[in-house]
């Protein structure tokens, strides 16, 4: 069973966050179309905003199958113009996550829990 998507998401949107509002309305209409079989825990999301700055992100649940983070990740950064917004997916055997800039996605790193044995063994690597 791959838990990976069934998840909570999280999220930090940094200060002064900016949108393009035409680019908004088009991702909230894809990601609302009932014709979009690809979509699952970002259906019907809506980017609240105050004028062009974000203020908000609105799901009907933030915890479900999220199948449809890359695709969400990959229009989140077309539409932004200024600022960042932190993803973060917290599943029961794994968490993971992106920060979001205007045109890139960057993929975050999570803490691995090593014994300090293991810890001992690699220390030279890191």
């Amino acid at each position: 069973m791959d838990t990976r998507y069934f998840s909570r998401l999280s999220y930090i949107i940094s200060k002064g966050t900016r949108v393009d509002l035409k680019k908004k309305e088009a991702l909230e209409d894809f990601f609302s179309s009932k014709e979009n079989k690809d979509v699952y825990g970002f259906r019907n999301v809506n980017i609240i905003t105050d004028g062009d700055i974000v203020t908000d992100i609105f799901l009907e649940s933030y915890y479900g199958e999220f199948y449809d983070d890359d695709l969400f990740i990959d229009a989140l950064k077309d539409i932004l113009i200024e600022g960042k917004i932190q993803l973060v997916f917290s599943g029961r055997e794994d968490k993971w996550g992106y920060d979001v800039t205007p045109g890139r996605a960057d993929g975050l790193v999570y803490t691995v829990m090593l014994s300090e044995n293991s810890y001992q063994k690699i220390k030279d690597l890191i």
